[in-house]
């Protein structure tokens, strides 16, 4: 319920250059991507039409063929994003939004849309979103996020008018952990979202990989439905080797 927008791994990708920039066709459905294909389209899964583009070639994230990322999006270098039409939670409103991804730095983007909205990796066990005003910050003092491991975020807003925040890790030696639950943070303002792997066009570029994003108005996700999530990503992984 309320699924805005659905990027899957492997899943609806285009290309219209190779890495070195030569103009072709291919796609995830022709199956013909090549490693370091350069990702100008990501076709939303969700029936809401809201794709995720770059039109400048040296801004695409990359296609990578390697074991364990293939069907991910590949931000190998800085000042590489995808543009979204944007989705905008109001004043009060439940959301989740949930990204698939393996790091390479901190103080990176995963998601944004300018300098007062955004989600990052700010440190190694340190996760931040911006409601505009200030920073809401999951800093865990012994857990951390590795480089070498993918993980799924999910960060909830649920309640209505209380606006608790709570931001879960799967993956790696993480099995669905409350990140910094001691936090218990709230917030109620209207935020909106436009760009993957950037606060904003050409800001806090992501270092690393991509491979899923969901984004939910209205409906915050039950631990039931991220028991189901995680379940079905695992099926997924396994199906596309």
């Amino acid at each position: 319920s309320g699924l805005h927008i659905w990027l899957k791994s492997g899943t609806g990708m285009s290309s219209n250059q190779d890495s070195s920039g030569t103009s072709h066709t291919h796609s995830t459905s022709a199956g013909d991507m090549a490693d370091a294909d350069r990702i100008n389209s990501w076709t939303d899964q969700s029936g809401s039409g809201n794709n995720a583009t770059q039109s400048t070639g040296t801004d695409m994230p990359k296609w990578d063929s390697a074991t364990g990322d293939a069907g991910a999006a590949h931000w190998d270098t800085n000042n590489k994003w995808l543009d979204f039409s944007a989705v905008t939670f109001s004043a009060n409103e439940d959301f989740t939004v949930i990204v698939r991804f393996k790091r390479f730095d901190v103080g990176r983007a995963l998601l944004g849309h300018d300098a007062s909205n955004f989600l990052k990796i700010h440190g190694a066990g340190d996760i931040r979103f911006l409601d505009g005003g200030s920073a809401k910050s999951w800093a865990e003092a012994s857990l951390t996020l590795t480089t070498s491991d993918y993980y799924i975020l999910v960060l909830t807003r649920s309640d209505g008018s209380t606006g608790n925040l709570h931001c879960h890790i799967n993956g790696g030696v993480h099995s669905d952990v409350d990140w910094d639950a001691a936090e218990s943070h709230t917030e109620t303002s209207s935020h909106t979202i436009s760009n993957i792997g950037a606060s904003g066009d050409d800001a806090n570029e992501w270092k690393g990989h991509i491979k899923d994003v969901l984004i939910y108005k209205g409906y915050a996700f039950t631990s039931d439905d991220r028991s189901n999530l995680y379940n079905y990503i695992a099926n997924q992984t396994q199906e596309q080797g």
